[in-house]
């Protein structure tokens, strides 16, 4: 994940949450914008990853399956 603005000086890894599974990344399909990833979150942790969004402009989309 990243967050604009930075909240930190440089690039830090940090997890949030334990058993996200990355799937792919989507690249942008218009110049200039971040590429996508799509990772596997278990249900009962999704509030946690939501909670990141306070530090910036994160976006989550949920998809069923």
């Amino acid at each position: 994940m990243a967050w604009d603005p930075p909240v930190a000086p440089k690039a830090t890894v940090e997890r949030l949450i334990d058993r996200v599974i990355y799937e792919r990344t989507i690249l942008p399909t218009i110049p200039g914008e971040a590429p996508v990833a799509v990772i596997l979150v278990p249900e009962g942790k999704v509030d946690e990853l939501m909670w990141g969004d306070r530090y910036g402009s994160l976006s989550v989309a949920m998809l069923d399956g």
